[in-house]
């Protein structure tokens, strides 16, 4: 039981209590806490939680966004994670990785 047993008390928790949490986290932390099983991304990948997202970017003084074809977690993916948004290869060295594609 171990692990399932710890996290079975959060996943309980009220969903406007774990919205007030995430609304002070960093974009990186929203980010793995939204991955962290399907019920945290359906929260977090959803449209209304834009709010949320907008909030987490302030708080890290980052601008507005004016990119109309991404959600707000598609944007602090981009900005935040090392990954590939072509291939979703993880990629070091940015400059190489570019040039392949």
């Amino acid at each position: 039981r171990g692990k399932a047993g710890k996290l079975s008390a959060f996943l309980a928790m009220p969903l406007d209590i774990l919205v007030e949490i995430s609304r002070h986290l960093d974009p990186p932390s929203l980010l793995s806490m939204s991955r962290a099983n399907k019920m945290m991304r359906g929260v977090f990948a959803h449209r209304s939680a834009a709010p949320i997202w907008a909030i987490v970017r302030a708080n890290v003084g980052l601008p507005a966004l004016e990119a109309t074809d991404l959600s707000e977690m598609a944007l602090a993916s981009l900005v935040y994670e090392r990954n590939c948004h072509l291939c979703g290869r993880s990629s070091l060295l940015v400059s190489a990785h570019v040039k392949q594609h």
